[in-house]
């Protein structure tokens, strides 16, 4: 396995799936990949379809997911005491699950919680987790609690 792929939105259930991503990773000798995206579908669309924004809030939100998921693997790293998987977070805008899968591409396996910090808590498998177990092109791990 060349590498791992995990989505990761700061939920404890992203959190879970790094943890198991990165044990995935040491135990096959993969590379592991993070991957945390801002959605742009989150904002509402202007009248007559322009919408108005400044460029600068996705840079911010952007910047501060990826600390984020930054602090968040460097804690993982430390509890399974591994400083020797190597492991790049990345962060893009654009709608999560489009965004993980065109990783997908580069990887053997996508970690993912089953639920990301969506508003539906009642649901057992979430837009994002769903939308990869059904479409993506290899194994997708769905990492519950």
């Amino acid at each position: 396995m060349a590498r791992v792929i995990c989505g990761f939105d700061g939920s404890e259930q992203a959190r879970s799936a790094l943890r198991l991503a990165l044990e995935e990773g040491k135990l096959h000798g993969s590379d592991v990949r993070v991957v945390t995206v801002v959605p742009r579908y989150e904002r509402g669309a202007a009248p007559f379809g322009f919408e108005v924004k400044d460029p600068s809030l996705d840079r911010e939100q952007l910047h501060n997911a990826q600390q984020t998921a930054t602090e968040a693997v460097d804690s993982a790293r430390k509890e399974a005491s591994d400083d020797e998987t190597s492991v790049q977070v990345v962060g893009k805008l654009g709608v999560p699950a489009e965004e993980i899968m065109s990783e997908a591409s580069k990887g053997d396996l996508i970690v993912v919680g089953s639920r990301g910090i969506g508003g539906f808590k009642r649901l057992l498998l979430g837009s994002v987790s769903s939308a990869l177990v059904h479409h993506a092109p290899c194994p997708v791990l769905v990492v519950r609690g």
